[in-house]
């Protein structure tokens, strides 16, 4: 089954199926169908994209530093999604010379690896903590907004978050 590299909880493949919904053909125009996977050691972070988003989340669990990141087909795990794989107990990771191997309570399953490299696509997003963000609203739009949340406290919280959530 290849050489044990780790382990990711059940958050972790949470974490690695919603990539892969992003990356899968079901998405529109997904850019790439592949779940990029790639270890510090001490962290495992999944990276995938569709056309007009990138998604790049740290999962829970712990896999041996990985020269290179893997490339995961995003169809044959979202196969594992609705099996439900992984969802209840940490899934054991193994890393062959050309497959990634899961193993859990009462299933395994082998998956190969994608040939190639997968773009860097954090290089497109800067670090959003050091800037300061204006947003100029319409002040009669805003007040007919906050108007049903009058008498629910003093403070309101404005969150920007690629939408605008009151």
């Amino acid at each position: 089954a290849g050489d044990y590299a780790g382990y990711l909880t059940p958050a972790g493949m949470a974490v690695l199926y919603d990539a892969a919904t992003i990356a899968s053909r079901d998405n529109r125009r997904p850019s790439l169908q592949s779940v990029k996977v790639e270890s510090t050691g001490a962290h495992v972070y999944t990276t995938a994209t569709a056309s007009y988003r990138a998604y790049m989340r740290r999962a829970e669990g712990a896999i041996n530093k990985t020269d290179n990141p893997l490339l995961v087909p995003a169809h044959y795990l979202l196969k594992l999604k609705g099996a439900k794989l992984g969802v209840k107990a940490d899934t054991q990771v193994y890393i062959s010379e050309s497959h990634i191997h899961f193993i859990g309570a009462g299933f395994a399953a082998a998956l190969r690896l994608i040939d190639g490299k997968y773009p860097d696509v954090g290089k497109f997003f800067t670090d959003t903590n050091n800037y300061n963000f204006v947003a100029t609203l319409d002040r009669a739009a805003l007040a007919g907004a906050l108007e049903p949340i009058a008498g629910a406290g003093e403070t309101v919280r404005l969150v920007f978050n690629g939408s605008f959530t009151i």
